[in-house]
């Protein structure tokens, strides 16, 4: 991200600018990396805690004016939006099932118009995604729709954690470090990516030999284990 002082501006108010937004999508990552941990399976949960790990060495060594461009560039925003608007839907439609114990005793009014306002407000932030037609697909508020969306909202954290192992082995490759670190990506049709559903980006990839321009030595890597379509893990390492 630059920005252009413009005419009546100057170039330390916008450096500090910058810098701001910076700070604040450092909170942001750290927000995101306990939402996120606390709400993937175990194994799961590994691999995240290990891939923000690996960003934050890769970030605490980039120089400070790569670092801030990488924080407020549109993928590290692109991955806190999606993250922190799919935790939202998620926490949401775990509230709608939550036990009927918990609605209070002696009170099942109050519980009723309590789950009638987190399916409204569960509703109005769906309606700002572009998924509200999966998720509501008759138009209407039924009893699956808490269930659709803490499904959907698995998937697209799923996703948004691929997206950001596309981004930490693309610093890595271009900033290389000492040692090795393991990255799992998934290969996937996103139109708004540029990747069409052509069909041929939806099969396995095989795996590829990614060679560092600045030392002349492609990683190691080995085979993707089995699991979702389209996923590949590789190791990747730098000479040490």
């Amino acid at each position: 991200m630059s920005l252009d002082p413009g005419p009546g501006g100057s170039r330390a108010r916008a450096e500090d600018l910058s810098l701001r937004i910076a700070r604040l999508a450092l909170l942001r990552l750290r927000r995101a990396r306990r939402a996120l941990l606390a709400s993937r399976p175990p194994a799961a949960g590994r691999q995240a805690r290990a891939l923000f790990d690996t960003l934050a060495a890769i970030l605490g060594a980039l120089p400070p004016e790569t670092h801030i461009r990488v924080l407020t560039g549109p993928d590290v925003r692109g991955f806190l939006a999606e993250v922190e608007t799919w935790i939202a839907i998620r926490r949401l439609a775990l509230s709608l099932h939550a036990p009927q114990r918990r609605r209070g005793r002696g009170a099942p009014e109050d519980g009723r118009r309590r789950q009638a306002r987190l399916r409204t407000r569960l509703f109005d932030v769906v309606s700002r995604t572009q998924h509200l037609t999966t998720l509501v697909p008759s138009g209407r508020i039924d009893p699956g729709f808490p269930g659709r969306c803490l499904r959907f909202a698995g998937r697209r954290l799923d996703d948004a954690t691929f997206d950001l192992a596309a981004l930490v082995l693309g610093l890595r490759l271009l900033h290389p470090r000492p040692g090795s670190f393991d990255v799992l990506l998934e290969f996937r049709e996103d139109a708004e990516q540029g990747r069409p559903a052509t069909g041929s980006t939806s099969r396995p990839s095989p795996a590829r030999r990614v060679r560092s321009p600045s030392h002349g030595r492609g990683p190691a890597e080995r085979a993707a284990p089995a699991g979702r379509q389209g996923a590949c893990a590789r190791r990747c390492g730098a000479p040490g």
